[in-house]
């Protein structure tokens, strides 16, 4: 599920490039909750507690396999679901998450860290957007991993040279 969100997070470090991100905070999550708020009201409590679950980078397969075992199969399906709708940027949500992503292309923070602890507080802290606020979360961390392994992989080829 990781893997999927990449597309998304990629676009949301762009916020480098321009201006004004932090103080934009409450509007960029309106913005990203809208696009998924109808398909979050349809999850269970099981699914979201599952998907928060990932997003807490719950790395133990058996443990995820566990609590997804405990899923109904309509709850598993949701999950499947949502995994697909967050890779085709020809759906609903895939086009909505771009269209946003292209209206704050041009912010900029200060520090991306801080900036998206807040916007995934902001999310976090409305009703119908927590799934928004792990997908963020999901995408943070891999690119943060994505960035490390980049890093490491430059070093090993300085030491090689």
């Amino acid at each position: 599920m990781i893997r999927i969100t990449v597309f998304f997070f990629a676009c949301l470090f762009i916020f480098s490039c321009g201006n004004m991100a932090d103080d934009k905070v409450p509007e960029i999550a309106d913005d990203y909750c809208k696009c998924f708020a109808s398909q979050e009201k349809k999850l269970s409590k099981n699914t979201k507690n599952f998907i928060k679950l990932i997003a807490e980078g719950e790395d133990d397969q058996e443990v995820l396999a566990e609590e997804r075992g405990k899923l109904s199969e309509d709850e598993q399906a949701d999950v499947e679901e949502l995994s697909l709708m967050l890779q085709d940027t020809d759906s609903k949500v895939g086009k909505c998450i771009a269209k946003v992503d292209k209206k704050i292309k041009g912010y900029k923070t200060k520090d991306e860290n801080k900036f998206y602890n807040k916007l995934i507080d902001e999310m976090e802290s409305r009703k119908d957007c927590k799934i928004m606020a792990y997908v963020l979360t999901m995408g943070k961390r891999e690119l943060a991993r994505q960035k490390k392994s980049k890093k490491d992989e430059e070093a090993e080829e300085e030491e090689a040279e």
